[in-house]
């Protein structure tokens, strides 16, 4: 909690904690397990109670803490549940900071969206992101400072592109029926925020993208992430060939998306782990690192 090295945010805030989806690139599984053997972290409390330091549990002390701490803070970018999924729609371990029933309590999904959405409500000053895999279970209100994206790293997963459009057509409709009735209708939904990360489709679509305010590129980190093997081999004449580097695919596939994002005036941040791949038409860390309007002011 606090600082981090999400260059696209000034800082990331846990205070709920893991995720049931179990997906291929999921770095948050592999840290939650590394700090599960760290005493006195949340990880640590959540592998004590069920043997699991990643399954889902809201940790209301921590909730409780950060208030406090960013009530006096300057505006900033926070990203809201690097660690977990917002949308996940079973049970949450609950855990207050004490030794009472530790891990045995438990708390909805529906309380816990809840509780965030208060959370962000009482600080207007600051801009919060949320990703999620789960655009269908959602909740309704999310105050305006709160911008909802989905992670994405193929074709194949353009439903979840058109789940969350959808969720904002079905918000507007609920706000137009408030209005309507004469009942507060508030300032509507954030952004929608696409994050291409890690970008895997060399042929990734970025017409799939329509609609969305911010889009977030990057490539696959790790000792597994393979940007430097060779993918294919180009004949350049003359009887040349040169090898073409799955880091060079998946640059050209940003280079793509950035192009379209250009056309169509949609902010784009790419990060620098395809910044610093050299291309012919594009030298490294020529790329964006643009944020919309509302997410410009940046804090201390």
């Amino acid at each position: 909690m606090g600082k981090t090295k999400i260059d696209w945010c000034d800082e990331s805030l846990n205070f709920f904690t893991g995720c049931s989806k179990g997906c291929t690139f999921c770095y948050a599984r592999k840290m939650a397990a590394r700090l599960g053997g760290v005493d006195g972290t949340g990880y640590a409390a959540v592998k004590a109670a069920c043997g699991d330091p990643f399954r889902p549990a809201y940790h209301e002390h921590l909730m409780k803490k950060a208030l406090e701490r960013l009530k006096r803070a300057t505006p900033r970018r926070i990203f809201l549940g690097s660690m977990s999924d917002i949308g996940h729609s079973g049970n949450w371990l609950f855990f207050d900071g004490t030794d009472r029933a530790p891990g045995k309590q438990i708390s909805t999904s529906q309380w816990v969206q809840d509780m965030v959405r208060w959370f962000c409500g009482e600080l207007p000053q600051h801009q919060f992101i949320v990703l999620t895999k789960r655009p269908a279970t959602l909740p309704r209100d999310f105050p305006s400072n709160v911008h909802v994206g989905v992670s994405v790293t193929a074709n194949h997963d353009d439903a979840r592109l058109d789940e969350l459009r959808a969720w904002r057509s079905m918000e507007y409709l609920r706000m137009e029926r408030n209005a309507l009735c004469g009942n507060p209708v508030g300032k509507g939904p954030g952004l929608l925020v696409a994050s291409v990360e890690p970008l895997m489709d060399p042929d990734f679509n970025p017409r799939r993208l329509h609609g969305f305010g911010w889009v977030i590129v990057g490539a696959q980190t790790g000792p597994g992430a393979g940007l430097g093997k060779p993918y294919r081999q180009e004949d350049i004449g003359d009887d040349q060939i040169i090898p073409i580097t799955f880091g060079e695919v998946i640059a050209h596939a940003a280079e793509r998306i950035v192009e379209w994002c250009e056309r169509h005036k949609v902010p784009c941040f790419v990060k620098d782990n395809i910044r610093r791949i050299e291309l012919e038409s594009r030298p490294p860390m020529d790329w964006p690192r643009e944020f919309p309007r509302v997410l410009e002011a940046k804090g201390d």
